[in-house]
């Protein structure tokens, strides 16, 4: 045998490896198969870990229950990929849990980012620009909300250094949410004491627990004009923030409604490549123990992100 058949030869096995191609007694599957027994199996670990860690047990159980029917049923031998099985899980999830914290996902599919909006790196303690506007009105855009005391104090210390304000405009249009205590804090600055900010429950509280607002060492007074900018990619924490100030009527939420994650979560790895994000406390927020679970928060002024700022400037402009 020639030297460059020996050559093509080896080419076109390395082809084969890179392709995924397998001899003829094996059966050829999609990069994203997974056999019947592989399904099975991950279906029996999702229903495990949603039993054992949603934060409503009996809604946990009644997910875990309607999963392992689909498996008793023998229905995981008919799914011919990952993608189906992805869907048949979220499927049950959404029927159920409106919460879009709450999620199951295969890692290794090729993601589509083509409708998602360019993401910008994330400021270190979660306040990415503070400046004057136009009649004395403090514009503070906020890409997260981390929880750690260093940024709690960081941002604080930034509000706090802003000369006398007339208005203030929060631009979370760009925010991946983040902690309870970022919240909290902010919500002190505008807001008078002792008003109920939100309740949370998870699985073994008897009753719910209640977060209140505090008084602060600089108040901007509950009277100050506060609008805040909203966007679909205002995330979680910052939906938190956002709703509680619209329910007790202290700012006009401008933009588009925002994602609909309203409850803490935490992820598990499912079988080495899926994961499954499932929350583990229930948020009530403001004096109405509402939720934005699954429907976002709705603006007082529904525009586009991209002009949220230039309406609010213009409503504060007239009096309004």
């Amino acid at each position: 045998m020639s030297k460059l058949i020996l050559i093509v030869r080896a080419a076109l096995v390395w082809l084969a490896l890179v392709l995924g191609f397998r001899p003829a007694i094996v059966p050829a599957m999609a990069p994203d198969s997974l056999d019947a027994e592989t399904h099975r199996q991950v279906l029996v670990e999702v229903a495990d870990v949603i039993r054992d860690h949603y934060a409503d047990p009996e809604v946990g159980q009644a997910i875990a229950d309607t999963i392992m029917a689909h498996v008793g049923r023998g229905e995981a031998d008919s799914y011919t990929n990952s993608q189906r099985l992805v869907a048949k899980v979220m499927g049950v999830i959404r029927s159920m849990v409106a919460d879009r914290h709450f999620d199951f996902s295969d890692r290794s599919a090729d993601k589509d980012d083509s409708n998602q909006s360019p993401r910008r790196n994330r400021s270190k303690h979660g306040l990415r620009n503070v400046r004057m506007l136009e009649g004395q009105t403090a514009y503070l855009e906020f890409d997260g909300f981390p929880g750690d005391e260093a940024s709690l104090k960081a941002a604080a210390k930034a509000i706090e250094e802003q000369p006398q304000m007339r208005a203030v405009i929060f631009d979370l249009r760009d925010n991946n949410g983040g902690a309870g205590d970022m919240v909290v804090m902010l919500c002190n600055h505008l807001l008078e004491a002792d008003l109920l900010l939100y309740t949370f429950a998870g699985r073994s509280d008897d009753s719910p627990t209640e977060v209140r607002s505090t008084t602060c060492a600089q108040h901007f007074g509950t009277a100050i004009p506060v609008y805040i900018l909203t966007s679909g990619n205002t995330l979680s924490a910052a939906e938190a923030f956002t709703y509680i100030l619209q329910d007790l009527g202290r700012a006009v939420v401008v933009g588009e409604r925002t994602a609909g994650m309203a409850n803490p979560s935490r992820t598990f790895t499912i079988a080495g490549r899926f994961d499954l994000t499932v929350p583990f406390l229930i948020m009530r927020y403001g004096k109405s123990g509402g939720t934005f679970a699954g429907t976002g928060v709705t603006p007082d002024i529904e525009v586009s992100a991209q002009s949220a700022l230039e309406t609010a400037l213009e409503r504060l402009g007239a009096g309004e």
